[in-house]
Formats: C-alpha cells, structure tokens, sequence
C-alpha cells in the first residue's frame, strides 16, 4: 500500500509502507501530491470569483433533448453582435440560452446522447462509449470508461485504522488486491467542519473504492442501489481493508465500529484508455464546421490535472479563434487519431499520477501545439516535474466584448 504523507501544509510525499523490493528494502517513490483544501470545488469557485463568465449550477441538461442545433452562421464571424446563435441549450422545459459556440467538458452515455441528435457526426462518434475494467492493448475503438464503488464509513476516534497507521497518513493505494484500490482519510485531508461539528474530534471519517474489476462484478443501478446490495458492498470492502490494515490491531470487527455509512457507485468513472489525436494541435477536440469541441482527462491523461489540461487547451483554442476570427481557416482539431491505452490507469487502476506536465512522450504526444515549459502562461501546474494536480487558479478571465456571443459549456459528474 502507497501511503501519501503529510510533509507540508498542502503537500505530501508517498512511500510504500507495505511492500518489498526484491532485495528485501521498502520501494519509494517522491512524487508530489497536492488537494484544495477545502474540496474540490473550491476550485471551481475561485475561478467563477475570478470571472466574467455566468454559471448555472445544479440545472440538469437532458442528454436526449437539452441541446439543439439551429443554424449555420451566414458570415465568417462568429462573434459578430448580428451572427445568429447556433445552438440552444434547453433545461427542465426552459431554455437557458441560445449559444454561438458549445463546449462538451463531459463524457458517458449521457455525453454519447447529447450529440447523437446533432449534426455534428464526427464528434459523437468520439463521445460514443463502453464501459469495461480492462482494454485491449492495442487502446481499442471506442472510449472505455470504468466503473468504481465509493464506500465512505465514520469510525469514533481513536479507530483501529488511524491506530494502525502513520499519524500522517493520508491516502493509500493498494496495489494487486482484488477489492480494494485506494483508501484515504478525510478527517486529515479537510477540516472537520466541512462534514460535521467543528468541535466534534470523536469522529473519523475514511473513504474506500474499490477495484474496477469488483465493481464490475457487483453493478446494479447506480441511481437506486438496492439495501441489499449497499450492505453487501459496504461489509465487503470494510472487511477487505481490516484484513490489510487492522488485522493485528484490534479483537472487534471492523464493521461493528461503524456509526454510519454512504455507498455511491461511480458507474463511469476513469477512462481506461486516451486519444491520440492526429495533427498540429492535441488535448481537445474541435469541429469548426458546427462550432462544437470537447474536453476532458481522456484526452490528455486520466486525471484531475488532465481534465484541466484539456479544459486549458480548448480555452486558448477559442482565444486564438476569437483574436483571429476574421481569418477563415479555422481548422479542426482532434477528430482523427486513435485510441491508446492508458499505462497510468494500467497501474494503479484508478488514475495516472504521473501528471500531464511530466514531459514524458505520451503526454508530449497529446499535448502538441500546447507550450507547457516551465513560466509559461498556458501551464495549469505550479510545478514542472512528477505532480499530480498541482492547481493555481486566479488568472482572471478577459470579459467578453459587448455583442459577442457566449461560450455554453455543459458538464455533468453523472455517466
């Protein structure tokens, strides 16, 4: 089990605390790890802060009828105030806006249906899906998504858990195991007021997932988890770490030490392989025949930091376009190419930490025509070298000019 210490106020170095090399010495790795400390989304509201840019939250976009194509532009001038708008976007029986340009930040069926109704063929096919805990070596033909089971426990404190292992511990993930893939403490990763009584220092709280392989064997209806299947899940995968971790710690079982459970299955959850696009340009996908593109971590890299690179990419993509748009070549980006299997996912089953700004030749590969040297401006990691989502948001986004039309960008964490 890799272990992430904590070494700093945001940063931890990971080492292995239970395996050994063949010479009978423990194998280490000084890989960076970094996380917002007050979760995920603080990120993304630094950025909205930050913005000019309108955000609707928590509307659902129903992938068999929330987006429509309506029109070809009748000018080579997209952001002309008298350019018709090209895409309407509709939400629960409301349309939220009528768009110039339509940014898919999602992938999954949903994705899939989004744009099977649309005119623009050659990006739903790449949206097409299948869902699998193994691809072909070769990458495949389609994108393959797998599955995960989330299963998050609280256990009063001091548990046999924390007991068992470094004071520091954040995260571990277990290698070779055919349950388990990585658990992590929340109690030390975010402070105790982001879920449950600040002065409350008698709970912990862990999360465990699961391998994709086990959660391919126990799928059920990710919306509506049977009471059956929650249980067996939860006993399963709390056994599997007691085994592991608190076997010589404790006489209790493991589960009976449980004051409450949540249970989620991720049903698509990391990509197993990557595309590769032909050309000068990579990370994202652009037909600018419908003004439509795509982004996300299965075109850089399986990561939180891939997803960003990818975001990035498209971003300076629709700068260069908007800058230059009297200028009618612009070009398609990402449609042709092949799908590769990920080596990142391949180890450690869940992600690539290897970092897309790692200059190893996959990522060169993928991220062509996107300057990611050291102080360059395109760059959304802080450092150069072997880290994991190491995220600096803040630069301000230029407002839009008076008649130009917006950006819809449609992103969902449901597959």
């Amino acid at each position: 089990m890799y272990a992430l210490e904590k070494k700093g106020p945001y940063s931890w170095k990971w080492s292995c605390i239970n395996s050994k090399s063949d010479d009978g010495s423990s194998t280490k790795s000084t890989v960076e790890f970094y996380y917002p400390p007050e979760g995920m989304s603080s990120l993304s509201q630094a950025m909205m802060k930050e913005g000019s840019f309108k955000v609707e939250q928590d509307v659902w976009v129903s992938p068999s009828s929330g987006v429509r194509f309506l029109s070809q532009q009748k000018n080579n001038d997209p952001y002309s105030q008298n350019s018709p708008s090209k895409w309407q976007v509709r939400a629960q029986g409301r349309v939220l806006g009528e768009y110039s340009h339509l940014v898919i930040a999602h992938n999954g069926k949903c994705a899939d249906r989004l744009m099977s109704q649309t005119p623009a063929k050659d990006v739903h096919q790449l949206l097409r899906v299948n869902f699998s805990d193994r691809v072909p070596a070769n990458g495949g033909q389609k994108m393959t998504l797998n599955s995960l089971y989330s299963v998050t426990i609280a256990l009063k404190s001091a548990s046999p858990l924390s007991r068992a292992l470094p004071d520091s511990f954040l995260c571990g993930f277990v290698q070779g195991h055919p349950k388990l893939s990585v658990v992590s403490c929340q109690t030390q990763k975010y402070p105790p007021m982001s879920y449950g009584n600040a002065n409350d220092e008698t709970i912990e709280v862990w999360n465990i997932l699961s391998t994709a392989t086990f959660a391919k064997q126990h799928k059920a209806p990710q919306e509506f988890l049977a009471e059956e299947v929650v249980a067996n899940v939860t006993q399963q995968l709390v056994e599997a770490l007691e085994e592991i971790v608190v076997s010589n710690i404790d006489n209790s079982p493991l589960l009976d030490q449980v004051v409450d459970s949540r249970v989620q299955l991720w049903g698509a959850a990391v990509p197993m392989n990557v595309w590769n696009a032909e050309g000068s340009k990579g990370g994202f996908v652009w037909d600018p025949r419908f003004q439509v593109g795509v982004c996300g971590d299965w075109l850089v890299e399986p990561s939180i930091a891939g997803a960003w690179t990818s975001g990035r990419c498209i971003g300076h993509h629709l700068k260069e376009i908007r800058q230059a748009r009297h200028n009618q070549n612009d070009q398609s980006v990402g449609l042709d190419g092949r799908f590769e299997a990920s080596s990142g996912v391949r180890r450690l089953g869940i992600a690539s930490l290897d970092g897309p700004m790692n200059n190893s030749k996959e990522n060169d590969t993928r991220l062509k025509g996107f300057n990611t040297s050291p102080g360059s401006r395109n760059r959304a990691n802080n450092k150069h070298q072997g880290e994991s989502g190491s995220i600096r948001p803040g630069n301000r986004v230029p407002q839009q000019k008076k008649g130009r039309k917006p950006v819809a960008t449609i992103d969902s964490s449901n597959g």
